[in-house]
């Protein structure tokens, strides 16, 4: 069986050593500058040897990809690239399909072959990653232990029991540009503490995700916002969020002058190949608005990894829950909203605005990939809040005194 969700029962096993640790009281793994490192191994030591083995039969053999399919299109502009020497027209004169993700595909196989195992196994690692970056933003945001590794085992257990399982190592685009932003959020969010090179990385990486997926610009440019949160205290209203811009605008200046550069980049690259300044076709599929109307459909395919009028999974409620609270988190700063950072809401909106203009077409459940670990870092503030509230109620229950 090579189904990726016969792996996740060696997850549950280090799971069920998690849940030793926790009776024994070892709370060594627990310490905040362990923890991360520590849910790598507990996941990773697992899932690396099991995919491993899954695809061993690759190694030395070339793939047959099915026609028709975008998958088979990269592995052509990839060969374009390595073989015939085309790398900037990169088999296309304006881009039609994702920039950036053929040059990977020509990587891998320019290092390791005509085998589709390397191709296999980075979408492993970008899905380990993801894990590993979720469970270092829940360290940040202060979630209690526990729920940093629930946290990371559900994300990995959505991946490989619901249709996301599917899309690892299916030759796509979403997993390369899921990791890249969320690499950017890390290192924008890292510049509320140390500066340097974290603000030319995060830049880096967010370029990189654009290139990955244009239609995923509005994200990246969101990310931003990341850098404004607080180290300490309250988050705070917008008027707090303004005050902090005014004192850091310097990094957005750097962050959002790469990107713009980056969209220029491409058009120019368009103009100079076939004369068209636009970072793609102007007839692209996604942008027909004549034909077909894509909201709410688009929006709904989103958020729900399926076609209306399909019921959700819990793949789609997962997002779903977790996108209706960033967004509440705009408009009501009290109680549970207080704290909540406000740069996760505004990613979770450029994410979601194209879509209310684009079409979605083919492989409903990928477009979830990049918002899952949002949301689960959504929810997972929620819970986490609620968890405290009642660690307080039943702290202050025991410690009142008692009327004689």
């Amino acid at each position: 069986d090579r189904s990726p969700s016969r792996g996740l029962g060696d997850v549950y096993k280090r799971q069920g050593l998690l849940c030793w640790i926790v009776w024994k009281k070892d709370y060594r793994n627990f310490q905040p500058e362990r923890i991360t490192k520590s849910l790598f191994l507990f996941y990773g030591i697992a899932i690396l040897p099991f995919f491993s083995h899954v695809w061993r039969h690759t190694l030395g053999k070339w793939a047959l990809w099915s026609p028709g399919d975008d998958w088979l299109s990269y592995q052509g502009f990839a060969r374009k690239i390595v073989v015939d020497g085309e790398w900037l027209n990169a088999g296309e004169g304006v881009f039609v399909m994702q920039p950036l993700y053929r040059y990977f595909v020509g990587i891998y196989h320019l290092f390791f072959g005509q085998s589709p195992f390397a191709q296999h196994i980075a979408d492993v690692w970008c899905v380990l990653g993801a894990a590993t970056i979720i469970a270092a933003f829940a360290v940040k945001l202060r979630f209690s232990p526990i729920l940093i590794f629930t946290i990371g085992l559900v994300y990995l257990g959505i991946n490989f029991i619901s249709a996301l399982r599917y899309h690892i190592g299916r030759g796509l685009v979403e997993n390369h540009a899921m990791i890249f932003m969320m690499l950017a959020a890390w290192f924008l969010y890292g510049m509320r503490e140390r500066g340097g090179n974290r603000i030319i990385l995060a830049t880096l990486f967010g370029i990189f995700g654009y290139w990955t997926r244009q239609d995923h610009l509005g994200a990246i440019a969101g990310l931003a916002f990341l850098a404004l949160e607080p180290i300490d205290g309250p988050t705070g209203d917008w008027k707090a969020y303004w005050d902090r811009f005014k004192l850091q605008w310097k990094v957005f200046a750097w962050y959002w002058g790469g990107g713009m550069l980056s969209v220029l980049l491409i058009c120019f690259r368009n103009w100079w190949l076939d004369g068209v300044f636009y970072p793609t076709v102007k007839w692209h599929p996604n942008l027909d608005l004549v034909t077909h109307s894509p909201f709410p459909d688009s929006l709904y395919i989103v958020l729900t990894g399926k076609s209306w009028p399909a019921f959700p999974g819990m793949l789609g409620i997962i997002v779903t829950i977790g996108v209706i609270m960033a967004l509440l988190s705009l408009a009501r700063r009290q109680n549970a909203f207080e704290n909540f950072p406000l740069g996760l809401s505004i990613t979770i909106v450029g994410l979601l605005f194209p879509y209310a203009f684009l079409l979605t077409l083919g492989y409903a459940p990928r477009y979830c990939i990049h918002i899952l670990p949002l949301a689960l870092l959504s929810i997972g503030y929620f819970l986490n809040y609620y968890v405290d509230s009642l660690k307080s109620v039943s702290y202050t229950h025991l410690t009142l005194p008692t009327k004689a």
